[in-house]
């Protein structure tokens, strides 16, 4: 089992060589959580008109 100092040393690396910090992924970070969100949005009028009954 890893100690909490290796964890965070192994989590540090994986952040470096994803390059969590870049502008380019925080822009397509941003892209993907708007998109996810309009997604939800569309998701709960859908699931509105699913619990309004069948008979609808």
């Amino acid at each position: 089992m890893l100690t909490r100092k290796e964890l965070d040393a192994a989590a540090e690396k994986i952040a470096e060589q994803l390059k969590v910090n870049d502008p380019e992924f925080l822009k397509r970070h941003e892209e993907i959580m708007s998109d996810i969100e309009k997604a939800r949005e569309g998701l709960g009028e859908s699931k509105r008109q699913t619990e309004a009954g069948p008979d609808l």
